[in-house]
Order: C-alpha cells, then structure tokens, then sequence
C-alpha cells in the first residue's frame, strides 16, 4: 500500500509536500465553476457582475505582488494560514449574500486571501523539496498537483451542478465549508527559513525584494520563456477566472447543468496530458515543447471566437485549457529552477500579478458585451 501512494504522491514523506497536495484539492474545489455567474445573476445584471468582478478582482490584484513579498520577508507558513482564512470565510459571505454590495464585499475578502496563499504555496514546497535535494522531481510534484486540482475539479464541478438544482446557494456553502480543511492543512506546515538581510520594518528593504523578484523575469535566460509564458497564462487566466468561459460555453448551448458535464471533460483531458508529460520528461525539450503549446493555445483561442455548435464549440475549450495547462506546469519547472529561495514568492506573485492584468482591465467590459449580446465580436 505505502508503494502505491508513494508513486500516486511522490515526496509525500516530506510533511509540506503531502499538505501541499492537500491545499492543491482545497484550492480546486470549485463547486461554482461555471455557474456563479448564474448565482451572481439573481441579484445583479451582467454588467454589475461585471463591475463587481472587476473592482474585486482590481483590489486583489493590488495585493498580489506584496502578499508575496510579506510572504519571502515574514514567512510562508502565515501567509498562507492567512490567505486560507480569508478565503473560508470569504466564500460563507458570498454563500450568504443577497445584493451586490454584500456580494462583491465578501468576494473582495476571497480575492485578498487567494493573492496571500498563491505565490506562498507553491515558494514553500519547492524550498521544502530543495531543502533535501530533490528539486529534480519538481516536475513529478507538479504534475501530481495538477492532476489533484483536475480530479478535485472534474467532482467538484459535476456535484456543484447537482447542489445548484437543489438550492442555488447550496454550492457556496459547501465551497465555504471545505475552507476548514485548508485552514487546517495551512497550520500543519512548516516554515522553511529564508536568509533575509535588513530591518524588516524598512521600507527600502520591501522595495528591493520586488527589484529582486521582478528582475529574475528579465534576465536574458529567462525572459524570452516568461513573456511566451505570461501572454498564454494572460489569456487562460482571462477566459478561465472570469465570465469568458461561462458565456462562451453559453454561447455554444451549455446550461448550467450540461455546463459542469464539459468542465469534467476539460479535467479528464488534463490529466491525461499530465501524465503524458510526466512519463516523457527527457524526451523533448521543455523550452521547445513549451513554445508549442503556446503557439498551439493562441491559435485556438481565436478560432474559439466563431460561432460552433456545442459539439466543436466544446472541443475547442478542451484543448485551449489542455495547452495552457502544458504552459502553465512548463513555466512552473522554468522559473523555480531560476529563482533563488529568498526570493521565490516574491517572483511567484509578480508572475500571478502580471497574469491577472489583463482580466483586470477587461472584466467590466466582458460584461458589458455579453449584456448586449457582443461576447462573440469581442
């Protein structure tokens, strides 16, 4: 038995790898993937869902690249105690609400608490792994991970169809619920000390670890790699976060209850390609297989604009997630072998802060578009 979980979760004898793998699940389990915005809508129009996601989304973004760099200075460990925190009782608050204030409120505090645990996560168990000198199986965690957040997707979206038939406020609930275990996850880790030089309540030390994380991007080894990688991730984020996704799907014939259905198919085929990628690591350059995947993505995310039936319309979504998760578990190896530890959640939080620009930006009018019918010139 202890063979087979061993090759199920590899590294799983190091305590922050295995509550990492567990925080993965807790963080995938979107029980309201596809249908918030059918939630949303009972109180607001498409336009204020717009609005709302937007200043929300704005707000969080804003936090990004500090919660990281709070994150390098003070620890992981309680920036990601925190950031759980936020998002358990950020989703009871959406649960709860009845208006658009109440709603975006809540959701403000979700957002806030997702930048705390994003770059942390991710700084923390790599720095783990490498603490025992086994960063070469990064790419085996990862793609564990990925193939967690799958799973954990492909059931949470099919039973969060089934809870919104029964009570549409029934998905946010159980959402808000499984926070605990992330809570509890985040107070099982362990902090993995990071050389910091200076007076932490100094505001030019704050200043120079952002010049510290953002500059790894720049570097001419790696910056070729990470603006391929942050206009595709740019793209997935815009059309996987926001309201592009649920109203494409929309657009090609989807409810809110076959909606869920391509959701899981979407999940099925990342784990297969996942596990592809896993097993032929040394077959094929990450650079060359990752420009690939890039150029594969921008080409499907413009196709996807015409008008499909639910057929073609849903095999286009597929494989426009399945090459950004290709890009996305790439990047992830790329850039943590170039990151020195001090400054890894700082270059992890800028990298997600870039990433949400453009869904920042773009939010309100998606909005608008899909209030006056437009998405699809859009």
């Amino acid at each position: 038995m202890g063979k087979i979980l061993d090759r199920l979760f590899p590294l799983r004898e190091i305590r922050n790898v295995s509550m990492y793998y567990v925080l993965t699940s807790v963080y995938n389990m979107w029980f309201v993937a596809g249908i918030w915005v059918f939630i949303w809508g009972r109180f607001m129009s498409k336009t204020e869902i717009g609005i709302s996601d937007a200043i929300t989304f704005a707000i969080g973004f804003l936090f990004e690249l500090p919660s990281g760099v709070i994150a390098d200075l003070m620890g992981r460990k309680k920036a990601i105690l925190l950031g759980n925190i936020l998002l358990a009782f950020g989703n009871l608050g959406v649960a709860l609400g009845s208006s658009f204030w109440s709603i975006t409120g809540w959701y403000l505090m979700w957002t806030v608490g997702y930048a705390f645990q994003s770059g942390a996560t991710e700084a923390l168990t790599y720095d783990s792994v490498k603490l025992v000198g086994k960063q070469d199986q990064w790419n085996r965690v990862i793609g564990t991970a990925t193939i967690i957040s799958r799973v954990t997707s492909l059931s949470a979206n099919v039973i969060g169809g089934l809870l919104f038939a029964v009570w549409f406020r029934l998905p946010y609930l159980v959402f808000a619920i499984t926070g605990i275990v992330g809570i509890i996850a985040a107070f099982r880790l362990i902090e993995v000390p990071v050389k910091v030089s200076g007076n932490l309540w100094s505001p030019s030390l704050y200043l120079k670890q952002i010049k510290d994380g953002v500059s790894v991007l720049l570097s001419p080894k790696v910056k070729p790699i990470a603006i391929v990688s942050l206009l595709v991730a740019g793209m997935a984020y815009l059309y996987n976060w926001g309201l592009l996704r649920p109203l494409t799907g929309e657009r090609f014939g989807y409810s809110p209850v076959t909606f869920p259905l391509l959701l899981a198919a979407v999940s099925i085929a990342v784990i297969i390609t996942t596990m592809m990628l896993v097993r032929n690591k040394h077959r094929f350059s990450l650079e060359k297989m990752l420009f690939v995947a890039a150029g594969v993505h921008s080409v499907l995310f413009v196709v996807m604009g015409g008008n499909f039936n639910w057929l073609w319309g849903g095999m286009i979504m597929v494989l426009v997630t399945v090459c950004s998760a290709i890009v996305d578990q790439l990047f992830s190896q790329y850039i943590n072998i170039h990151t020195k530890s001090e400054h890894r959640a700082t270059t992890l939080s800028a990298i997600t802060l870039m990433i949400k620009m453009p869904y920042v930006l773009l939010a309100i009018v998606l909005g608008i578009l899909a209030e006056k019918q437009l998405l699809a010139q859009f």
